[in-house]
């Protein structure tokens, strides 16, 4: 027979953080079609990978909206990648610029 221990069964389970918002998340969005879901959302999994970081590490720079040099640098190399250019000219939209991402620094 199974022994089942109700105390553990009881715990809590942890908040669920709520949904990130503001205006890195926003400029994030605009600029990087290239991580956008079907949806048109930026996908945090696919930015991540695209830029070499967690997907937690991105969540941590949107929910502080605050960026590390190294983040910056590494986000601009992403968005001067052709694939993303190509995106961003289809859309009308004007690259991202280091001037953008110092506001978050």
């Amino acid at each position: 027979m199974l022994k089942v221990n109700m105390e553990v069964l009881m715990v809590p389970r942890k908040k669920r953080s709520p949904n990130v918002q503001g205006p890195l998340l926003n400029l994030l969005t605009e600029k990087f079609p290239i991580a956008h879901n079907d949806r048109g959302a930026l996908n945090i999994v696919k930015l991540a990978e695209l830029a070499g970081y967690s997907y937690e590490n991105i969540y941590r720079w949107l929910r502080k909206n605050k960026l590390s040099t190294k983040g910056r640098d590494t986000l601009l190399k992403v968005a001067a990648t052709k694939d993303n250019l190509d995106l961003l000219e289809a859309g009308g939209t004007n690259p991202l610029t280091k001037s953008e991402l110092n506001l978050f620094i």
